[in-house]
């Protein structure tokens, strides 16, 4: 990455306020997905220093880091619970969801009015910030741009909530990720 526009450091490094959460629902279909049994399996060791570091300095450097480790990152995502009881589950939590399905993902939205969906570094940090019963779906940070943002009423997404909160749009996601989206998109 050549650098780092004011813009991308702005989003990266703001902070919201969330005040309240609520659900989205997507019709799709979507291939192998783990549950919340083996949710507890990820970690983002890098991500969470990365993260670290900006905080500390803002240095262009320490930013494209971090968005490197963004982007190489394992998510939890939260939804609403007993959604995926009527599916296939291998004996590792492995769970094909049926095309067609609906998904209520919890979603949250900011002091502006903007809708975010949450995502997090490992188990433990989104049991912190979702007190209510939840499961989880866990994907790779690539895999989880292409699903959602292709959600129209979702403005982007929220790393860690409540605790080390870093809001992304999706202009930016796109924007950093070409390889999914392509040149032109963003």
């Amino acid at each position: 990455m050549a650098g780092v526009s004011p813009l991308m450091a702005k989003v990266i490094i703001m902070k919201k306020k969330w005040w309240i959460v609520s659900c989205f629902i997507l019709l799709t279909s979507f291939s192998l997905i783990a549950n919340d049994e083996n949710s507890g399996e990820v970690t983002n060791i890098s991500l969470l220093s990365s993260i670290r570091e900006v905080e500390e300095d803002r240095s262009i450097e320490n930013v494209t880091k971090m968005i490197e480790e963004i982007n190489k990152a394992t998510y939890v995502v939260a939804i609403f619970p007993n959604q995926l009881t009527e599916n296939k589950r291998t004996d590792d939590g492995i769970v094909t969801i049926k095309a067609g399905q609906e998904i209520n993902y919890m979603t949250l939205k900011s002091t502006d009015g903007n809708m975010y969906i949450p995502i997090f570094t490992d188990i433990q940090a989104k049991d912190y910030f979702i007190e209510e019963e939840s499961d989880a779906l866990v994907y790779p940070a690539k895999e989880l741009w292409k699903k959602i943002t292709l959600m129209d009423s979702i403005h982007g997404v929220a790393i860690n909530p409540g605790l080390q909160n870093v809001p992304l749009e999706f202009e930016l996601i796109k924007q950093l990720n070409p390889d999914v989206f392509g040149e032109n998109q963003g």
